[in-house]
């Protein structure tokens, strides 16, 4: 389980009446099946088949997949593979023990006009959001070394007159940093 989603596999084709083959996530707090859908399959002779998942591991931003299965949707990934984590109703960021940061992606993404990035401290801490472009140039910062107590917070960016491409935002707090990446679109 990550971010309020439960991952299940094994060797199934329907999860709460929803048609899903050997791995689904699912909400933990309403119990729904995602639209996520990775469809692990191998192919017997000339036709796909369902694959069989025998194991699932949450590492940061990755669910770690093994088991019987040649094909993830159409990529080949044989036996094993990374993936991202399904996007779960909620884009609160999970604070893992241990860990002083945790950030989410930023909603929506991509970006036409503004978007929320959240956030989640374990102590009261300093904060500074930076985004930057491809070429490294700092497009706004948000936030510049405000304090926040622990906790989820969010800071809205508005990037109208932005050209569209690929941006990067970092979130530095006390000693800990994470960096996501987002889309802007126009």
């Amino acid at each position: 389980a990550a971010n309020h989603v439960l991952y299940a596999g094994g060797w199934f084709t329907e999860v709460g009446g929803e048609p899903r083959s050997g791995l689904a996530a699912i909400d933990t707090e309403t119990g729904a099946v995602l639209a996520w859908d990775p469809k692990p399959t191998f192919v017997s002779g000339v036709t796909r088949v369902p694959g069989i998942i025998s194991s699932l591991h949450v590492s940061g931003d990755a669910l770690y997949v093994g088991g019987g299965f040649e094909y993830l949707g159409l990529e080949e990934r044989s036996g094993l593979a990374a993936m991202s984590l399904a996007r779960g109703p909620d884009p609160a960021p999970f604070l893992r023990p241990g860990h002083t940061l945790a950030v989410a992606q930023n909603a929506p993404n991509p970006v036409r006009v503004s978007t929320t990035i959240r956030f989640g401290i374990a102590s009261r801490t300093c904060v500074t959001v930076s985004v930057f472009d491809l070429a490294g140039r700092c497009m706004a910062t948000p936030l510049n070394s405000e304090e926040y107590a622990p906790g989820t917070h969010q800071v809205e960016l508005i990037a109208a007159g932005w050209p569209s491409g690929v941006y990067y935002y970092r979130i530095d707090a006390g000693v800990a940093s994470m960096t996501r990446k987002m889309v802007v679109v126009k």
